[in-house]
């Protein structure tokens, strides 16, 4: 069976250092996540889909966590199988910052190490 990673995109809207490069670089007061812009909210998901993927497919090569410079105080960075991937490990530096998930997708296949067959959990999704 070949390798499968899951790279997994995510960023923390509450976070104050992300609001603010957000406003400097879009030019809007950045309040919260509940400015309308629901695609930058964190709905606290992250943790129950690792815990899902530890559970149910232990069989996952790899987890990379893509995210700028952020980390959920939870998180524990001990385990091999998960590496975090600032974007500025991927993308070109001409390009940062970038709060375009579509910038981000394009640059996935720069992670080092990244499986030729992988899953991509997008932040954007809401369930």
């Amino acid at each position: 069976m070949d390798k499968i990673d899951f790279v997994i995109s995510w960023v923390d809207s509450e976070d104050s250092e992300w609001q603010k490069k957000k406003q400097a670089y879009s030019g809007k007061k950045i309040v919260n996540s509940s400015n309308g812009d629901e695609r930058f909210r964190d709905y606290g998901t992250l943790r129950y889909l690792l815990r899902s993927i530890e559970k149910y497919a232990n069989w996952v090569n790899h987890i990379y966590l893509v995210t700028d410079h952020q980390r959920p105080n939870w998180l524990s960075t001990s385990n091999p199988r998960l590496t975090v991937i600032n974007h500025q490990d991927i993308i070109p530096a001409a390009a940062l910052p970038t709060f375009n998930s579509n910038a981000i997708d394009f640059c996935l296949d720069r992670i080092p190490g990244l499986s030729e067959q992988f899953v991509y959990f997008s932040g954007r999704l809401k369930m």
